[in-house]
């Protein structure tokens, strides 16, 4: 992954720099004393975040472990996020909720370097926690994508793998995973990918790896001992999507069965809608008539073409696998009991 520029605050640690100097010496290097002297040249909002995708802050964060509260009405049950990065993903999905969090406020990639202040955190955490406690670093970033910058498996991994009741959540969509070979991690760092069809990858996940890449991924993890799981989310209405989507199940599964599969459907805050149109005007996938914004503030598919959705993935899952767990992302509880599904609040992407 190329950056064009990486800023870093005057105040990082020499030895943090050192750290990273085999990354950064092909990039131009910015001294700067905050994040307001970032300066990106762009004719309009759209242009600056497309181009923000390829600039890196790199500075300190007094406060790295945050809690995802749970959703109204079910629709998810919240979790632990270490947000290691913010905005912190390269890729261009078309449908990201990232663009409406930081719209044009900070377009740009920050990474959090000081990882051993985020380490004391998940300690202190960790000393009130009676139950064991899962730490997903891929709510606000692609958790692999960066490791370059973010060494999360060169620290968080080793770290986790010395916790007994504490595991670790990488999510991404890259293919990037050189750093978690001969890496100790005792199985407590778990493994997700993001899977879609070809056809939807190809047109909405710029940038990412394709399908085939991310399972071949996931099948390298699987061989190192990483536990796995997808989510296989969003699904996206599109001609032909019944046989897509079965297709995509079919290859997964014939290479890889996974700890758990996690299925959700598109959704997004109305402000995604204007701005992702902003940034790609060609696209089709906003081309519904979606519901209104249900209690998270998102708008989704009627409750009748999620269920469709749902079905036909979930028939191809069973056809391949009966025993592999399947759990619903963001859905309410009526969906839940109309698929028959038994896992609610327990069978989740983010849960152990």
């Amino acid at each position: 992954m190329e950056f064009e520029r990486v800023y870093y605050n005057s105040k990082l640690p020499q030895n943090i720099l050192n750290e990273l100097e085999h990354v950064l010496r092909d990039c131009e290097k910015i001294c700067v004393n905050s994040a307001k002297e970032i300066k990106i040249g762009a004719a309009d909002s759209a242009e600056k975040m497309n181009k923000g995708k390829r600039i890196i802050y790199l500075s300190t964060s007094k406060k790295q472990l945050k809690a995802a509260p749970g959703c109204k009405a079910g629709y998810c049950p919240g979790f632990q996020k270490i947000v290691i990065a913010s905005n912190g993903c390269p890729f261009s999905c078309e449908y990201c909720f990232l663009q409406g969090t930081y719209r044009t406020l900070r377009p740009y990639i920050t990474v959090n370097c000081n990882v051993d202040d985020l380490i004391k955190e998940i300690e202190a955490d960790l000393e009130k926690a009676q139950d064991p406690v899962i730490y997903n670093a891929g709510e606000m970033l692609d958790s692999l994508a960066l490791d370059q910058f973010t060494k999360i498996t060169q620290k968080l991994v080793p770290f986790f793998a010395k916790k007994e009741n504490a595991y670790l959540l990488l999510l991404t969509k890259s293919n990037n995973i050189d750093g978690l070979r001969n890496v100790n991690h005792n199985g407590k760092t778990i493994v997700s990918w993001s899977i879609n069809c070809e056809e939807i990858i190809n047109r909405y996940e710029h940038g990412t790896a394709r399908l085939e890449e991310r399972v071949s991924a996931a099948v390298k993890c699987a061989e190192w001992g990483y536990p796995i799981r997808f989510r296989f989310d969003p699904l996206i209405l599109h001609e032909g999507w019944q046989e897509n989507y079965k297709k995509m199940v079919d290859f997964v599964l014939s290479r890889i069965v996974p700890q758990r599969i996690t299925i959700g459907s598109l959704r997004f805050a109305p402000a995604v809608r204007s701005i992702a149109l902003r940034r790609f005007p060609e696209s089709e996938i906003f081309n519904y008539d979606f519901t209104r914004p249900l209690e998270d503030g998102k708008c989704r598919y009627t409750i009748e073409e999620r269920i469709a959705l749902y079905s036909v993935v979930l028939d191809e899952i069973r056809k391949n696998n009966s025993n592999v767990e399947v759990g619903l992302c963001k859905e309410s509880k009526e969906v839940w009991d109309m698929l028959n599904l038994k896992g609610r609040g327990r069978i989740c992407n983010c849960l152990l």
